[in-house]
C-alpha cells in the first residue's frame, strides 16, 4: 500500500485557506452586471444583455477590498445587492450555506453517509436554497423522495439546470487529501441532491480539483488531473481545451471570455429558456472558471480578479476559483490584505431573516442558510475544525492513521477510462454510420447542438417505437459506461446495449441532460443506441447529441449480496416466473440483520403502466424514502442497468421493507453492505 505522510497544521492551513478563499472569492466577483446598468463598461453579445469583459477599473478601486456585487462596496459601482461578504463577517449565501452544511452532515453521521442520511439531514436543518436547492426541502418533506431523484428532471425539479449543485459542493474535495476515488463517490451523492446535468458534472469536477491542492501547485496540473479522472464526453471539457488553446496562442482572455458566449451557448435561439441564458448556463460559467485559473497563472489576487471580471454569475465562479488557489497555496500564504479582511476568526452568519439580534445588525437579501437546528454564528475557525475532524475520519476510514503531529494516508489514484470508438458520434457527418428504423422522422441539423455544430431529431407520432443505432466491438465480459446527451417533451428514453438496457422519463424543458448507464457485454459485437417511445398525440421530439462509450472494467466495483423473490417474500405474496407479482399495499422484506455499515441498494422491478410509480423503503418500520420505478411496458426485464438505486446505513441490526404504493412486480434486490464505495463510476 502506497502512503504519504502530511503535517497537521500544513493540512489546516489548507483548509482554511480554502473557505477563506472562497470567501472572498465571493464577495469579489461581479454578478449578473447587464446593459441597463448604463455606467458600466465592457463587452456585450449580440442578442443578450450581460456585459462581459469588464476593464479592470472596476476592480478594488482605491484599494477596497471585496467590491464585487454582493461584496463590500462602499462604492456603490454597479448593481449593488445586500452586501453578503464584509470585514470579519461572511453572510449566508447560496455559495457557502450548503458548503458548510456538508460538514455537518458528514459530522453527524461518522462519515457513513448515503442518500438517505443527506435528504434527512436536508429536513433536520430546514435548508432554504434557490434553483434546483429550492425544491429539495419541499421534496424530501412532501414527497419523501431519495437523492438524486430530489434533483433529476424527469422528478419534477425544474431548475435542475442552475448553478447550485456546483457551487454548494466543490469544499467537499479539501477533507480528501490523496482520496480522490472516496471524494467521488461522495461529490455524486452530493451534488446529485439538487441538480441534474452539466451542473452535477462541474459540482464533481470542481470538488475533484479541490481535493488535488494537496498533491499539486499548479492549476494546470490540477485541471489535467481532474479531467482525467471524469468522463469527458461532456461540452465543459471542450470549453476548457478551447481556453487553454486560446491561452497558449497568448489570446486576450477578455476576447475568450465573450467567444466562449459566442461558440458554446445558444445566444438568440432560447435567451429567456433559462439554461440557454448566459449568464445563467453552466457551460459558460465553467468556462469563466477556466479562464479565471488558466489566465491566473497560479497567482491569488490575478485569478480572482479575471474570474470576477468576466461577469456572468460572478460570485460563483470566483468563489470557485478563489477556493481552489486557497487550497493550493494556503491561509498563510493569502495575500495580506485579504487575511487582514477575513480569517479564521472571522465570522459565518446563519442568517434566517430572523436572527438579527444575534449579529447586532440587519441585513437584507440573505435567501439561503438553515432554518432549523443550525448555529446562527460560527468562526471559520470552528468551520475548519469540523471539516478537519470529518478528514480525519475518512483517513482512518480508508485506510490511513492519525499520528500525533502527522497524517498518515493510504494513497488513492485516480483511474483513467479507455473511451471506445463509436463512428460519427456527434453527428457532424449527418446520419452516417446511425440505423433508424420506426414510423417517425429522424433527421440531423444544426438546429440546437450541444457540441459542435449538428445534432440528431427524433420526430414521431402517438404511441410509436423508434430506434436509433450502430454495431460496436466490444470485449465479452468487460463493463462498460453509456452515455448520450439528450433533449426530450415526452415519452420514454432507453439506452440499450445488446439486451440490456435503461428507462428515463422525458420531461418537458429546454435543455441538455445526460442520461447513462452501465452494463457488461455479452458479445464481442454488440448494438448500442437508443430508443424513443411516445405516449402523446403531436410535438413528440427528442434531440441527441455526444454519444459515448467507455470501458470501466480496471475501476473495483462492489460485490452486491442477492436477495430472490422467494427470499424476499414475507406475505405469501404471488411468486410467478422467479418474481412477485405486488399489489398497492404489498410489502416484501430483505432481512440484513447482522450487516451494520454502509449499504448500497437495488431494487429490480417492472412497472408496465404509462406512469411513475414509487416503492416505499422502510428501516427497522421508519420510512426512509421512495423509490420511482420508471415504466418499461410489458416487455421490461431485469437486466443489470435498469434498476432504482438509494444508499443508506446501517447502525444496528435491521431489516430493509418494501410497500408498492401501486402495481409492480420485483424479480430480486441487491445489496452492497459493510462498506462504503469508494469509486463513483460504480454507484450503479
Amino acid at each position: 500500500m502506497n502512503t504519504v505522510k502530511l503535517n497537521k497544521s500544513y493540512v489546516r492551513d489548507k483548509v482554511l485557506g480554502c473557505y477563506i478563499g472562497g470567501a472572498i472569492g465571493l464577495g469579489s466577483g461581479f454578478e449578473y452586471v447587464f446593459i441597463n446598468n448604463d455606467s458600466w463598461e465592457g463587452e456585450v453579445v449580440e442578442g443578450y444583455r450581460s456585459v462581459l469583459a469588464i476593464p479592470d477599473k472596476y476592480w478594488e478601486p482605491n484599494g477596497v477590498i471585496s467590491c464585487g456585487s454582493i461584496g463590500y462596496n462602499p462604492l456603490k459601482i454597479g448593481p449593488v445587492n445586500a452586501p453578503r461578504v464584509m470585514r470579519d463577517k461572511v453572510v449566508s449565501d447560496d455559495d457557502m450555506h450548503v458548503d458548510i452544511l456538508n460538514q455537518f452532515i458528514l459530522r453527524d453521521y461518522n462519515c457513513n453517509v448515503g442518500s438517505w442520511e443527506i435528504t434527512s439531514s436536508w429536513d433536520k436543518y430546514g435548508v432554504s436554497d434557490v434553483g434546483g436547492g429550492y425544491y429539495v426541502t419541499k421534496t424530501v418533506r412532501e414527497d419523501k423522495l431519495f437523492s438524486p431523484f430530489t434533483g433529476q428532471k424527469m422528478f419534477g425539479c425544474n431548475w435542475w439546470w442552475v448553478t447550485e449543485s456546483w457551487i454548494e459542493n466543490e469544499t467537499l474535495g479539501i477533507i480528501f487529501p490523496y482520496m480522490p476515488k472516496s471524494l467521488q463517490a461522495y461529490s455524486k451523492l452530493f451534488t446529485g441532491v439538487q441538480g441534474d446535468g452539466y451542473c452535477v458534472y462541474l459540482g464533481n469536477l470542481s470538488a475533484l480539483m479541490q481535493s488535488l491542492v494537496y498533491q499539486y501547485n499548479d492549476v494546470y496540473t490540477i485541471m489535467e488531473k481532474a479531467f482525467a479522472g471524469m468522463d469527458r464526453n461532456n461540452p465543459i471539457y471542450d470549453v476548457y481545451k478551447y481556453v487553454l488553446k486560446e491561452y497558449k496562442k497568448g489570446t486576450d482572455w477578455r476576447k475568450v471570455n465573450v467567444d466562449v458566449i459566442k461558440k458554446f451557448t445558444e445566444i438568440g435561439l432560447y435567451q429567456f429558456s433559462g439554461a440557454e441564458r448566459p449568464s445563467f448556463s453552466i457551460v459558460a460559467n465553467a468556462g469563466a472558471i477556466f479562464i479565471g485559473l488558466i489566465y491566473g497563472e497560479n497567482d491569488y489576487e490575478k485569478s480572482i480578479k479575471i474570474a470576477s471580471l468576466c461577469n456572468l454569475d460572478g460570485d460563483c465562479t470566483t468563489s470557485t476559483v478563489g477556493g481552489i488557489l486557497g487550497g493550493i497555496i494556503g491561509f498563510d500564504n493569502l495575500p495580506k490584505k485579504y487575511k487582514e479582511f477575513l480569517n479564521g476568526k472571522s465570522i459565518y452568519v446563519n442568517y434566517t431573516g430572523k436572527n438579527g439580534d444575534a449579529v447586532k445588525e440587519s441585513f437584507e437579501g440573505a435567501f439561503a442558510y438553515c432554518g432549523q437546528n443550525f448555529p446562527d454564528i460560527l468562526t471559520f475557525d470552528e468551520i475548519t475544525d469540523i471539516a478537519v475532524c470529518n478528514l480525519e475520519r475518512e483517513i482512518q476510514l480508508n485506510g490511513g492513521k492519525v499520528l500525533e503531529d502527522q497524517y498518515e494516508i493510504a494513497v488513492q489514484q485516480i483511474n483513467n477510462v479507455k473511451k471506445v470508438d463509436i463512428k460519427n458520434a456527434y453527428f457532424e457527418k449527418g446520419g452516417k454510420y446511425w440505423n433508424y428504423t420506426g414510423n417517425g422522422k429522424y433527421t440531423v441539423n444544426g438546429i440546437r447542438p450541444c457540441f459542435g455544430s449538428k445534432s440528431a431529431f427524433i420526430s414521431a407520432p402517438d404511441k410509436s417505437e423508434n430506434r436509433l443505432s450502430q454495431l460496436v466491438t466490444l470485449k465479452k465480459g468487460n463493463r462498460y459506461h453509456l452515455s448520450v446527451f439528450g433533449w426530450g417533451n415526452d415519452g420514454v428514453m432507453e439506452l440499450f446495449a445488446g439486451n440490456k438496457y435503461r428507462s428515463f422519463i422525458l420531461k418537458p424543458y429546454n435543455g441538455y441532460v445526460k442520461y447513462d448507464m452501465y452494463f457488461t457485454a455479452e458479445e464481442d459485437k454488440t448494438e448500442i443506441g437508443v430508443r424513443y417511445v411516445t405516449f402523446k398525440e403531436y410535438n413528440n421530439l427528442l434531440t441527441l447529441d455526444g454519444v459515448a462509450l467507455e470501458d470501466v472494467t480496471l475501476l473495483t466495483a462492489p460485490t452486491y449480496k442477492v436477495y430472490t423473490a422467494e427470499e424476499l417474500n414475507n406475505s405469501d405474496l404471488e411468486i410467478k416466473n422467479g418474481c412477485i407479482v405486488m399489489q398497492e399495499g404489498d410489502t416484501v422484506t430483505a432481512d440484513v440483520k447482522g450487516k451494520k455499515g454502509y449499504q448500497t441498494v437495488k431494487v429490480y422491478a417492472k412497472n408496465t403502466s404509462s406512469d411513475v410509480i414509487y416503492l416505499k423503503v422502510f428501516r427497522d418500520d421508519a420510512l426512509i424514502g421512495r423509490l420511482p420505478i420508471i415504466p418499461q411496458g410489458e416487455n421490461g426485464d431485469y437486466n443489470e442497468a435498469n434498476c432504482q438505486q438509494f444508499d443508506a446505513s446501517i447502525t444496528k441490526d435491521s431489516s430493509l421493507t418494501f410497500t408498492a404504493e401501486g402495481n409492480m412486480i420485483i424479480n430480486r434486490v441487491e445489496i452492497a453492505l459493510g462498506k462504503r464505495l469508494k469509486n463513483n463510476f460504480f454507484r450503479r
